[in-house]
């Protein structure tokens, strides 16, 4: 794909920051470091968490269950 560039297991945490602090548009599955630069992000999300919250996770409630 032109103007795209994969560095997935290619930068340490220090580049990685850096890069995201000098684009103008990251694609990724988690914002908040996007947030901290000030950078425009979408951020893909399935809806399930690598770590269950419950023993009904996801149950996909608008509302707060309770639980």
């Amino acid at each position: 794909m032109d103007h795209v560039d994969d560095l997935r297991g290619k930068t340490t945490f220090r580049e990685l920051f850096y890069l995201i602090s000098n684009v103008e548009f990251m694609l990724a599955n988690e914002g908040a470091i996007a947030s901290a630069f000030n950078t425009m992000s979408y951020v893909v999300f399935a809806g399930f968490i690598s770590a269950n919250v419950c023993e009904k996770s996801p149950c996909w409630l608008l509302k707060d269950c309770g639980i």
